[in-house]
């Protein structure tokens, strides 16, 4: 395979000679081609070089990389692999949102380990990306769009973006019945809709659906949505869901039946200074 075609969008020095430094001695499937610090001069380089990977730092000079997004949407020019680095810690609303559509972005500062797992995930994109672009382009689009959505209406998603082979499907929460894990894959059940397969481990998921929209961890391998709960069995420790699936609960989650039993289950608020937080990052990224 050819290199991959790489920029690097970074207004801090250190943090985009650090990377230089990584890219160029670890990772020979890469090809940097060039680096730019700002709004003006990323848009700018990506028009020129026409890369297919773009490592972009979501803070930077004259604004944020989704000005440059938009921009490049409004052109049909998205067809490329995006990893958004950012310093932003993952309780903040922007990795949220990132997470929630199914996209990839690297915490700084940057770790070694989640940096080769990222070429390599990016390696396989690429590949695909090479074969059917058109394709490749109308999934990233759709990707951006509903990231976008959720950026400005400042609200917990209630969809989630399901990755696999490079297609992403966003499933309506509520209409989630239960997650289970199947090694580095994780299925999700629903309702309405059949079952999805997930690119990541059921702890990602459930990092995000247990905390802002209720679901209970009921064994290593389930992960269920409160709402279509129909009753549990105290005796035998399982619980029937929806469509009278029945799943088992680990000895050591009997302590999440009790949960079950409450009238409503639901996420904490946000605190005000965090919404507050969160409306300060929305006027600097659109302003």
């Amino acid at each position: 395979m050819e290199p991959i075609r790489t920029l690097l969008i970074e207004d801090n020095k250190q943090q985009q000679e650090t990377m230089q430094v990584l890219l160029q001695t670890f990772y020979p499937e890469i090809d940097l081609q060039g680096m730019a610090d700002g709004v003006h001069s990323g848009y700018q380089l990506i028009k020129r070089t026409n890369p297919e990977l773009v490592f972009m730092d979501i803070e930077i000079l004259e604004g944020n990389a989704f000005h440059i997004l938009e921009k490049l949407q409004v052109e049909n020019a998205l067809n490329f692999k995006i990893i958004f680095t950012t310093a932003f810690r993952e309780t903040d609303y922007m990795t949220k949102a990132i997470d929630y559509a199914a996209l990839s972005y690297l915490p700084k500062p940057i770790d070694r380990a989640d940096l080769a797992k990222a070429v390599a995930k990016a390696t396989k994109e690429v590949s695909y990306l090479r074969q059917f672009s058109p394709t490749y382009q109308a999934q990233l689009l759709a990707d951006l769009n509903q990231l976008f959505d959720w950026i400005k209406k400042v609200q917990t998603p209630d969809k989630i973006g399901v990755r696999f082979n490079n297609k992403t499907h966003f499933l309506p929460i509520n209409d989630i019945l239960y997650l289970q894990s199947d090694g580095q894959i994780t299925y999700f059940f629903t309702l309405k809709n059949g079952r999805f397969i997930g690119n990541k481990i059921l702890k990602k998921y459930s990092d995000i659906l247990e905390k802002d929209h209720g679901f209970l961890k009921i064994h290593n391998r389930y992960l269920v949505n409160p709402l279509h709960v129909l009753h549990v069995n105290h005796d035998t420790k399982t619980i029937t869901l929806n469509g009278e699936i029945t799943l088992p609960v680990a000895s050591r989650r009997t302590n999440q039946l009790k949960l079950i039993n409450q009238p409503t289950i639901k996420a904490n608020p946000p605190s005000s200074s965090l919404l507050t937080s969160f409306f300060d990052q929305l006027k600097r990224l659109f302003r």
